[in-house]
């Protein structure tokens, strides 16, 4: 019979507890608690299997963002039903609510950076901000990155630079060199994943910032792409262009996809009903939400909080 195993994060430790026993690891976090410690873990990753438990990563929905570095090791990566294969220098980013199953074949070591959702402040709400765009990108985007080994040791290089901080933080002044380090890694991560490779690209990624800057602000006012062709003051054309050099979708495609993002958000981590997330996401009715919802996930809203609610990881 498979045990249950539950992953439940709090502000000051990280603790895992197994249901089925009735028994809790903690592994606090060294040093005093400042808000970067409260908002990104890293960890080695065979440390973090070894807490969670060899066969931690069966199919499930993520409660957190994460990033896996892969040094050594190679396996499968399926993600919302389509797999992909990774090898040694890869990288693997895993949005939250993503539905994901990650096998390993033989040794494997690496990183896993974790991002929990802890309360915010105005310390911090930009960070969160930036890890919504980032983490939005990615998903979009889902196939893991496999490098050269040039650029894979520069990501390394940013990772212990950031272990190294971690471990000294005594001051703010520190703690604002990790959430730098950690965002430079995160826009790495972003640009190899769009390929943006020099500047005049990132005149592109401006524009594909405030059409996403808009879809947060926006998207329960209009799903529809000339609402956003206009207040962009471009075209169609130029947007749908820009889309699909960088990110491989086309505008509705990203919309869809930015309105599946938020009500996930809003169904793991929100008490709110479907009827108001589906308000929320700008449907005038809750029926059309919910074909919405599964027609892209191959789940309903309900089911889908019911999985983040039952949440478990399964391991013989």
């Amino acid at each position: 019979m498979k045990a249950q195993v539950k992953l439940k994060y709090v502000v000051k430790d990280y603790m895992i507890e197994n249901n089925s026993q009735n028994t809790a690891i903690k592994k606090p976090i060294t040093g005093n608690y400042f808000p970067f410690q409260k908002n990104i873990l890293l960890m080695e990753l065979h440390e973090y299997i070894k807490l969670t438990g060899e066969s931690f990563f069966e199919g499930h929905n993520t409660n957190i963002n994460r990033i896996l570095f892969i040094c050594k090791g190679n396996g499968t990566f399926c993600i919302e039903k389509t797999e992909y294969k990774f090898n040694s220098k890869s990288v693997i980013t895993i949005a939250k609510g993503d539905l994901h199953k990650l096998n390993f074949t033989g040794e494997t070591t690496g990183y896993v950076l974790l991002f929990p959702d802890n309360q915010t402040t105005d310390a911090n709400n930009y960070f969160h901000a930036f890890l919504d765009f980032t983490f939005f990108y990615y998903s979009l985007k889902p196939a893991p990155l496999n490098l050269t080994n040039e650029k894979f040791t520069k990501f390394l290089s940013i990772i212990e630079s950031i272990k190294n901080t971690v471990n000294n933080i005594t001051d703010i002044a520190k703690v604002s060199i990790s959430y730098s380090l950690v965002k430079k890694l995160l826009l790495e991560i972003q640009y190899s994943k769009m390929n943006i490779q020099n500047l005049l690209e990132s005149f592109d990624l401006i524009l594909l910032n405030n059409f996403n800057q808009l879809l947060i602000s926006k998207i329960n006012i209009s799903r529809k792409a000339e609402y956003y062709t206009k207040q962009l003051n471009v075209s169609s054309t130029k947007l749908n262009s820009t889309t699909k050099l960088y990110l491989d979708k086309k505008i509705k495609e990203i919309i869809n996809a930015r309105i599946i993002f938020d009500s996930k958000k809003m169904l793991s981590d929100t008490n709110f009903s479907i009827k108001e997330i589906s308000y929320n996401m700008g449907f005038t009715d809750p029926t059309n939400f919910n074909k919405f919802f599964k027609k892209i996930t191959l789940s309903t809203p309900k089911e889908f909080r019911n999985k983040c609610y039952t949440e478990h990881f399964n391991h013989n």
